[in-house]
């Protein structure tokens, strides 16, 4: 008997949603096998639907009221991707109760609204998968709660964002300042434009909450840490 198909259904028609939409066509044959049912993608929700994004979208797919795919009756997953924090919010807590399972990428939402999220999620059984909100899609957050859940984990190091990677590389190559290379990275629109409106650090710390939602980081802290521990690991490349 062949499997039951999942029938997914989409928040946000902006660049990373294009993305996903255009991936599930490339590559359908062998997310299905992998998946072992057939994944259909049955509507995409965005306020914009006449922009041309260059992919092909059978007629009706696109539509601009969120509600007919979190409360639809033919979606069993909502894939969020809109961003931000309401009505993100409202659109998940929603898909939630109405029975469907939840896939997104929104680090600011579950940093702030995370534990409600999950908190509904459990009381309805459903999942949340959040993994592409951190890290790029790296299964960090897999790791930390499944592989290596009865290891204490002390620190966690890293590039959290494309405007840390622009800085530390202004700051090793070119010995900027952290003010300066911070300026040039937003002059020069580093981050993705429609998160324009987070701060560097803030959306540090966001994605750091993803890996460690206990102890919630603090933004300034995670800036003042960066510029220490870069001078540190310059002091030791020129001792040697």
């Amino acid at each position: 008997m062949p499997a039951r198909e999942v029938r997914a259904g989409l928040i946000g028609f902006g660049t990373i949603g294009t993305g996903v939409v255009k991936l599930l066509q490339k590559r359908r044959a062998a997310i299905d096998a992998r998946l072992g049912a057939p994944l259909r993608l049955v509507r995409i929700a965005d306020i914009d639907t006449t922009r041309d994004r260059g992919v092909r979208l059978p007629k009706g797919m696109l539509v601009s009221d969120a509600a007919q795919v979190y409360g639809a009756d033919d979606i069993d997953v909502v894939i969020e991707l809109m961003g931000g924090y309401e009505p993100a919010r409202r659109f998940v807590l929603a898909a939630i109760g109405a029975g469907k399972s939840i896939v997104t990428a929104n680090k600011a939402l579950l940093a702030v609204h995370g534990r409600e999220i999950l908190r509904a999620a459990a009381h309805r059984r459903v999942d949340v998968g959040l993994e592409a909100s951190v890290g790029g899609g790296i299964p960090i957050v897999r790791v930390l709660r499944d592989a290596i859940v009865a290891d204490r984990v002390r620190g966690v190091y890293g590039i959290v964002n494309g405007t840390c990677n622009h800085i530390l590389t202004a700051m090793t190559r070119d010995g900027a300042q952290f003010a300066d290379a911070l300026a040039d990275a937003q002059a020069r629109q580093a981050r993705h434009p429609r998160r324009a409106r987070v701060r560097h650090r803030a959306e540090a710390a966001r994605g750091l909450d993803r890996w460690h939602p206990r102890d919630r980081p603090d933004g300034r802290r995670v800036r003042a840490r960066a510029r220490l521990r870069h001078q540190a690991a310059r002091d030791r490349d020129l001792r040697r």
